[in-house]
């Protein structure tokens, strides 16, 4: 079974294209021109974890940063509305804005009205970021304690889960933090659903349910 994965960032690398089911470059122009090779490296990173744990996942690229890390919260939410036009059943966010935005909360509203899972990063330090505050998104900080293919279900008021924040574990020269997090989460959530059909409105009580870690120290089992 194939999971669409929706993800708005920079786009990707020419070699990641074989993994891509459809793409649009988001910057203002007119027409619906295809995302161009990833020239910032953020998305492409962000691409590689997914597929590290579902190889078998369509990427729909929203591409709206393009040369650095800011885009019009407008050309955000119109890039959302897209993806669920496209059939993404996952969309990965893993930026954040500092204050909450009409546009892009009226957008998660829409996609999580038609049954899309929203998955947001927050970063471990600092003040509530949004999409990953909205209650339509599942937010996703990172977490020392987790593998690569663990999460922590932590509750908390910017986090419901951690994950591996690393790019490389154990080489910490590679770099890290919650935007990593947040696409290994999308990666695991492709994975669910496509290898065990879990729909995607049962995903949040299945992650909560099988979390490795239970609050910020306490491990389950």
């Amino acid at each position: 079974m194939s999971v669409r994965i929706g993800i708005i960032d920079s786009g990707v690398s020419e070699a990641l294209y074989g993994h891509v089911r459809v793409s649009r470059r988001f910057d203002g122009l007119p027409g619906n021109a295809p995302a161009q090779p990833d020239s910032v490296g953020h998305g492409n990173r962000l691409a590689r974890l997914i597929l590290q744990s579902c190889p078998e996942a369509e990427l729909l690229i929203a591409q709206v940063f393009h040369n650095q890390g800011r885009s019009p919260v407008s050309r955000v939410a119109e890039a959302l509305d897209w993806l669920v036009e496209e059939g993404a059943q996952v969309i990965n966010m893993s930026f954040g804005l500092a204050g909450s935005a009409v546009l892009l909360h009226d957008a998660c509203r829409r996609a999580a009205a038609r049954g899309r899972l929203l998955v947001a990063s927050a970063p471990a330090i600092g003040g509530i970021v949004f999409p990953a505050a909205l209650p339509e998104c599942l937010a996703v900080t990172g977490d020392a304690r987790c593998a690569v293919d663990e999460v922590s279900w932590l509750g908390q008021a910017h986090a419901d889960l951690g994950a591996c924040p690393m790019l490389v574990p154990g080489q910490p020269e590679h770099g890290g933090g919650s935007s990593f997090a947040c696409a290994r989460v999308s990666g695991l959530v492709a994975h669910i659903i496509a290898r065990e059909g879990i729909p995607s409105s049962q995903i949040p009580a299945y992650l909560r349910q099988t979390a490795h870690y239970v609050g910020v120290e306490e491990r389950r089992g």
